[in-house]
């Protein structure tokens, strides 16, 4: 994957992930390193 390839997949995945509005997920998420 290109790196614009890689942040946009991130992106839609931090986007579902939101969606389930688990503590667990926001935890996973905001120690989601930022490449």
């Amino acid at each position: 994957l290109s790196r614009e390839a890689y942040k946009k997949e991130c992106e839609l995945v931090r986007r579902e992930l939101g969606k389930l509005n688990l503590p667990h997920w926001q935890e996973y998420l905001a120690a989601w390193p930022e490449q």
